[in-house]
């Protein structure tokens, strides 16, 4: 990426965050929702199993990864090998949860 465009997008940011804590909670909750998907799609396509985790202590993971009081953990991921081969979930049909419009 080109510096203007780098200089560009964080103008973007600081003018769409600054000094608004909910709008950056929510939009550090959907880049970690993100970046924890493309971590579970790039383990699948290698082989391991993944699961995502929430209901965790967030100060003790904070410590634990030595995070200053500035950052919130607000997902873990969990990768490995499976233990033995899991049946798939029922899940309802596409249909009934997706539409185009």
């Amino acid at each position: 990426m080109n510096q203007t465009t780098a200089d560009g997008w964080v103008a973007f940011a600081q003018s769409a965050f600054h000094e608004q804590p909910q709008a950056q909670r929510d939009e550090a909750m959907r880049s970690a929702s993100l970046a924890a998907m493309a971590l579970m799609l790039a383990a699948a396509e290698a082989g391991w199993a993944s699961c995502p985790m929430s209901g965790f202590d967030p100060a003790a993971v904070r410590k634990l990864a030595s995070l200053p009081e500035s950052h919130l953990p607000v997902l873990l991921v969990a990768v490995g090998k499976a233990a033995a081969a899991q049946a798939q979930k029922v899940r309802a049909p596409v249909e009934q949860l997706w539409r185009r419009i």
